[in-house]
């Protein structure tokens, strides 16, 4: 099975990819930054496009879009979560998993 997981440069992304490793599947874990997995910024249009493209000769069986972010970490609604950050989580938490 191949399984493509956003976001496996830590946490629950990177678990799961060495759970499936472990299994036997074939990952494709991805990462905005790291020479380990494949570089991928779900908030970038070309790079979905370049990874899409890269991925063409491999089928999905499983895609566990897992990418998100957590920006106003300690913000206080009122005062401190300005419209930038709050577009860029809408970016990496919602629209990049679309």
């Amino acid at each position: 099975m191949h399984i493509v997981i956003t976001g496996a440069n830590r946490g629950i992304g990177q678990a799961l990819a060495a759970r499936y490793t472990a299994r036997g599947d074939q990952v494709t874990g991805t990462a905005r930054s790291g020479d380990a997995l494949a570089r991928l910024d779900v908030t970038d249009p070309e790079q979905q496009t370049a990874f899409a493209n890269g991925l063409a000769d491999r089928p999905v069986d499983l895609l566990i879009c897992n990418a998100g972010v957590y920006l106003d970490k300690g913000q206080e609604l009122e005062t401190g979560f300005p419209a930038d950050m709050w577009q860029q989580s809408f970016a990496a938490n919602v629209t990049g998993v679309f």
